[in-house]
């Protein structure tokens, strides 16, 4: 295939390296192997086997990491929950996502992630860590959920939400799929997909069913994505069986390592912190999806400075990242009444994603240098002002935030032509999903809330 080169760029690398007015990044067998200046790539890499692309001043960035997400949730948008509205956040769990999931088969399932992920490459995210549930479609639904990375490309991590909410069967079922999925996925660096064990919550999981899991998952190389300290009852749950926190009970049970990703920790209490830290796990930040669920704001700042590894999604709230990363810099400012606060909201996507991301995947991801794969999107924005360190977190925010990416690659494969997807066609897709969306809203609708 030879060398491929984008070039006239403006180019944000990511991962702590300089802003390049004028770069490149040059590509082959899926890794990049040199960014720098357009005019030094150009001479040393441009040839009669060569193929380069001129960005016109556009932004070139790596694909996007989004670490937490609930594909399963796509179909559900614009649905309304029935009855009252939810005055608090297991209200909102039980009269709308908690029926929701139970409308789901395998084919829904399918549809569902094929979906967000078209939604999420439009969104110049190429990597993805999903969290799954469908109780009455648990067995395979992993695999459903895989074949539609694998037709899109994208890379990322799968895993179902086991819980004890809908019985000991359906817990039964969850830790097997988890399991089963874990053994199908290959462990390497060349694959593109590796597998977590999905936890819903402590408020909705026993001290048996977190002793089996601790059993099993040691004969495993998977570490545990757990929504954690989203709402003040997973601390109330820990104190009812006698654990001083979420964070004591998980460890108590052994489940806390570096591959542990413990979504939102808005009402982690401060004195668990240090072991988040000594375990060095990953708590994952979700602004938008905390605001809209009235659960807090959590002290990202603060856990920053006390050494915990942060990182950010989007909790299935939107696909886009940048998105996230302004919730993040306008929450912290409110919350803290100080516009100084938030700046670090930048460097949750741009450094800590592609580091946790590349740790899990046992590959370099979501940065542009030598070595790491070749995921690269060339967005629908030209600077008009200046590009550099200083500035380009700027242009993220204010500027690529509202454009759309033209073009992206993973592992230098084109996955997105003039804004859409190279392995699905799109509005043929569309109207699959708004045919299942249809019949999913009417079993959604006939489901008891008691249920």
């Amino acid at each position: 295939m030879g060398v491929r080169i984008i070039h006239n760029a403006a180019l944000v690398p990511f991962g702590g390296s300089p802003a390049i007015e004028g770069g490149a990044v040059a590509w082959d067998n899926g890794k990049i192997i040199a960014v720098g200046s357009s005019r030094l790539i150009v001479d040393r890499y441009g040839g009669t086997d060569s193929f380069a692309l001129d960005a016109g001043g556009r932004m070139v960035t790596p694909g996007l990491v989004n670490l937490h997400s609930h594909l399963y949730s796509t179909l559900a948008r614009g649905l309304s929950s029935a009855g009252p509205p939810p005055t608090n956040f297991p209200e909102i769990l039980k009269s709308y996502w908690w029926r929701w999931d139970k409308c789901l088969d395998l084919e829904a399932v399918g549809l569902s992630a094929r979906m967000g992920l078209v939604e999420s490459l439009k969104c110049g995210v190429t990597t993805l860590f999903d969290h799954h549930s469908s109780p009455n479609a648990v067995k395979g639904s992993l695999a459903a959920i895989a074949q539609n990375y694998e037709q899109l490309g994208l890379r990322g991590s799968l895993c179902y939400e086991a819980s004890d909410r809908d019985g000991q069967r359906i817990a039964a079922k969850a830790i097997e799929e988890n399991l089963a999925f874990a053994d199908s996925v290959p462990g390497n660096s060349e694959s593109r997909l590796t597998a977590h064990f999905g936890l819903h919550a402590n408020f909705t999981l026993s001290d048996d069913t977190l002793r089996e899991v601790s059993q099993r998952l040691h004969n495993t190389n998977a570490g545990i994505h757990i929504h954690l300290a989203e709402d003040d009852s997973d601390n109330q749950a820990a104190l009812s069986a006698g654990y001083p926190g979420p964070v004591d009970r998980l460890e108590h049970f052994g489940l806390l390592d570096d591959k542990s990703l413990l979504i939102h920790g808005i009402h982690l209490l401060k004195d668990q912190w240090d072991t988040v830290v000594n375990r060095t796990c990953h708590v994952i930040h979700n602004p938008a999806s905390n605001l809209n669920n009235a659960v807090g704001i959590a002290t990202i700042g603060e856990m920053l400075e006390h050494g915990l590894s942060v990182g950010l999604g989007t909790d299935g709230y939107s696909s886009n990242m940048l998105t996230s990363v302004d919730m993040a810099r306008l929450t912290a400012k409110a919350k803290s009444g100080d516009p100084r606060q938030g700046e670090w909201a930048v460097t949750l996507l741009t450094e800590a994603n592609p580091r946790i991301a590349s740790q899990l995947l046992g590959r370099k991801i979501g940065t542009l240098e030598k070595d790491a794969a070749a995921d690269i999107v060339l967005w629908d924005y030209a600077p008009m002002t200046s590009l550099d360190d200083e500035t380009f977190a700027a242009h993220l925010i204010f500027g690529l935030q509202h454009a759309k990416p033209r073009q992206a690659w993973i592992d230098g494969n084109k996955v997105l032509q003039d804004g859409r997807p190279i392995a699905v066609a799109e509005d043929r897709l569309v109207t699959e999903a708004r045919a299942m969306a249809t019949i999913l809203w009417e079993r959604f609708r006939k489901i008891d809330i008691r249920q």
